[in-house]
C-alpha cells in the first residue's frame, strides 16, 4: 500500500512539475513580447504655437553636431535639456529655462550659454523651450514653443527635412 501511494503521488508530482514548466514558459514568452517593441515610446511634449517670452535661441554647428545657443540679458538665466525626441525628419530638442531669483542683483551683461545636443548635424534639428518660474517649478504638461530650427547637411533651409 505504501509503494502504491508513492507511485500515485510520484506520477501526479511529475505531471504537475511538467505543467508548471510549460506555465513558466508561456509567462516567460509573454514577457519578452511586452519588452522586445510591442510597446510603443512615451509621445513628444506638449507644443504651443505661443510666443515664447524667455531669451532668444539660435543653432550652431560644432563638432559633428548642433549646439543650442541661448542668448540671455544678463547673469542667472538656467538652460536645462529635458528631452530628445526624434520626429519625421527632425530631432525634436526640448529645453526648460528658468530666470534669474528677482532677490538678487545680476549685472545686465549679455550672457552666452551653449548647450551640445547630441543631435548630429547632418540631422534637422526643431529646437522648443518652456519657460520656468524662477524656483524652477513648473506644472505638469507646460507646453513648449518653438525656438529655433536648423536644416541638417545637404538638406533645404528651413528645417525638418526640406519641408
Amino acid at each position: 500500500m505504501q509503494q502504491n501511494q508513492t507511485l500515485r503521488g510520484g506520477w501526479i508530482g511529475a505531471n504537475m512539475r511538467g505543467v508548471a514548466a510549460i506555465v513558466a514558459a508561456v509567462m516567460a514568452m509573454a514577457g519578452l513580447g511586452a519588452v522586445s517593441g510591442c510597446a510603443s515610446g512615451s509621445p513628444p511634449p506638449n507644443i504651443t504655437q505661443e510666443k515664447y517670452a524667455g531669451p532668444e535661441f539660435s543653432v550652431e554647428q560644432s563638432g559633428g553636431g548642433h549646439v543650442l545657443v541661448m542668448h540671455a540679458p544678463g547673469a542667472g538665466w538656467r538652460l536645462h535639456l529635458d528631452r530628445l525626441y526624434e520626429g519625421f525628419h527632425y530631432q525634436g530638442v526640448y529645453v526648460s529655462v528658468t530666470p534669474p531669483n528677482p532677490a538678487f542683483s545680476y549685472p545686465l551683461t549679455p550672457v552666452e550659454q551653449r548647450l551640445a545636443t547630441n543631435v548630429r548635424d547632418a540631422e534637422s534639428l526643431k529646437a522648443y523651450a518652456r519657460l520656468l518660474r524662477f524656483t524652477g517649478e513648473f506644472e505638469v504638461g507646460d507646453p513648449y514653443s518653438p525656438v529655433a530650427e536648423a536644416a541638417g547637411k545637404g538638406q533645404k533651409a528651413g528645417g525638418a527635412g526640406g519641408k
